[in-house]
């Protein structure tokens, strides 16, 4: 091949990525302008609707206003919206979307087989609320980025069966979905201490230990019997988050429990857990017990220990004050640190 050849060929190679660069730029511009166009139309609509949203106006003209929009600019508007209204207004805002085709639309996202789309349909129906018949079977879907929104979504509609899904979730293998199971579960509340404690009943071994958390932060009655029982469990892990549990339910078999646990148990993790536990539950009986414990060969039971009777304030101080005074010098000196503390640094250090 000739140098001119190779001369040409350089110059029509160079052309082709010139215009490639150009129409790239192009295309970058022309999507920078539609979505200030988009945002323009959303604030208009922002604008001009949100006053409509009220008790004493007419829907009509909230929905005039939301159906003159494009139908993909209808959902992100009304998203916008309903940042932006409460109560009755909120209300209306609901019926005006599914009036205007709004859940219509997210309910077919929910059935496409792109998962952006689902994604956005249960997002969709997390804010407007509804979408019962669409997004429960998304709880299994294969993305976890979909599975995590359809949890979050249980927060509007808590059946038992949503629920009972929720608890299972928390063995999902993705991080993001077991920790949106976890706060969705502690958000629903009382109404996951039912399935909590029917799943904590069960022989799952070590996989307790994140329903158990679950529960501390549910804290109802119904999940003080299988507390009880887990701490006996084999696993030392699963035996400090069910004394966590036991103590935020409290009553005086949660009180048998720990001090058994405090006085009983081999592992200093648990021992632990007990005193603070005691501590949380203010337990002034239990200050005898506490004050063995300062005697413990773990630091981190002596430190929950007087810790522990920190929180039980003259009385607890009283037993502090004593052990100053007594032979063991690792018991006396846990007990001068804790004495010094400031309020402050007694708040950040009990649970």
């Amino acid at each position: 091949m000739s140098a001119l050849s190779l001369l040409r060929m350089a110059a029509f190679v160079e052309g082709v990525i010139i215009l490639l660069v150009l129409a790239g730029l192009a295309l970058s511009v022309h999507l920078s302008r539609r979505r200030r166009r988009r945002r323009i139309q959303e604030s208009r609509l922002l604008t001009s609707v949100l006053p409509t949203l009220d008790r004493e106006s007419d829907p009509r003209s909230a929905l005039d206003q939301l159906t003159a929009l494009p139908q993909h600019l209808r959902v992100p508007a009304v998203l916008r919206l309903a940042d932006q209204v409460t109560g009755d207004a909120s209300v209306l805002l609901r019926a005006v979307a599914v009036e205007a085709g709004v859940t219509r639309v997210a309910e077919s996202w929910c059935r496409r087989r792109r998962w952006r789309f689902r994604l956005r349909g249960v997002r969709t129906f997390s804010v407007l609320g509804g979408g019962e018949g669409v997004v429960p079977h998304l709880l299994d879907d294969r993305n976890p980025a979909v599975r995590a929104e359809a949890a979050a979504w249980v927060v509007t509609c808590p059946t038992a069966e949503h629920v009972d899904r929720l608890v299972l979730m928390l063995e999902d293998v993705e991080p993001l979905c077991a920790f949106t199971a976890r706060d969705t579960l502690m958000r629903v509340g009382p109404a996951a201490a039912g399935p909590l404690a029917a799943y904590l009943a069960k022989p799952i071994g070590s996989r307790a230990a994140a329903a158990l958390e679950v529960a501390r932060g549910v804290a109802e009655p119904r999940l003080l019997a299988p507390g009880l029982l887990l701490c006996g469990d084999a696993d030392p892990a699963v035996r400090v988050r069910a004394a966590d549990l036991v103590s935020a339910v409290g009553g005086e078999a949660a009180v048998d429990r720990l001090t058994h646990l405090l006085t009983r148990d081999d592992a200093p993790g648990v021992r632990a857990a007990a005193a603070r536990g005691l501590g949380t539950m203010a337990h002034r009986p239990s200050a005898p017990a506490l004050a063995d414990a300062m005697r413990d060969r773990s630091w981190e039971v002596r430190r929950a220990a007087a810790l522990a009777l920190r929180a039980l304030d003259a009385q607890g101080r009283l037993y502090l004050r004593r052990t100053l005074q007594g032979s063991d010098l690792y018991a006396a000196d846990m007990a001068r640190q804790v004495l010094e503390l400031p309020e402050i640094g007694v708040e950040v250090l009990v649970p």
